[in-house]
């Protein structure tokens, strides 16, 4: 059983959810009696809106970035980071898959402490970095990072970008195996 409090709490968020407002908070779930019947549903609900709506949302933020219309500074931080680790995730992938021997691997953003915080879309490309004796680089839009993997058509241009870096890291290592 709730405690009164917790039930006009619970009850002032039931309805805002329902009307897509705001959330549960994490803090609120935590309080929640989850045997209630009452309880679980607004979760079930909840959790059903945010998936719909970041689906939805998603799409227009691509629609909005490609427009050059301006998203919230927090939104763009966001999606530049999920774009960075995907694009990273995606070339070490693509490594491994490439029956690339080495025994270390260091792959960074150049300057990517600086630029990921950037609360703005700018017009510049980014560098992700192989780490070696010859580094190889892949050079990645602002807009790119941002709309990454969700929009076809810059996913192809992310994967075309990460396939030459794997085929000149490729290339490195046969040039390595003549000589050695």
């Amino acid at each position: 059983m709730l405690k009164k409090g917790t039930r006009t709490f619970l009850a002032l968020f039931a309805g805002n959810i329902a009307r897509k407002k705001v959330y549960v908070p994490i803090f609120a779930r935590k309080a929640m009696d989850l045997s209630e019947p009452r309880a679980a549903a607004m979760l079930r609900a909840d959790d059903n809106i945010k998936t719909a709506d970041s689906v939805t949302s998603r799409q227009e933020e691509i629609k909005a970035l490609k427009a050059g219309e301006p998203l919230p500074s927090h939104r763009v931080v966001q999606l530049r980071s999920m774009g960075m680790h995907s694009i990273r995730h995606e070339f070490v992938v693509r490594l491994l898959r490439s029956s690339l021997r080495m025994d270390t691997l260091s792959i960074y953003w150049e300057q990517g402490n600086d630029f990921m915080l950037k609360r703005n879309v700018e017009s510049v490309h980014r560098r992700l970095v192989l780490g070696r004796r010859k580094h190889v680089s892949g050079d990645f839009a602002d807009l790119w990072l941002l709309c990454y993997p969700d929009d076809e058509q810059i996913r192809e241009l992310v994967e075309q970008e990460i396939d030459r870096m794997v085929r000149e890291v490729s290339g490195q290592s046969a040039e390595l195996r003549d000589e050695g």
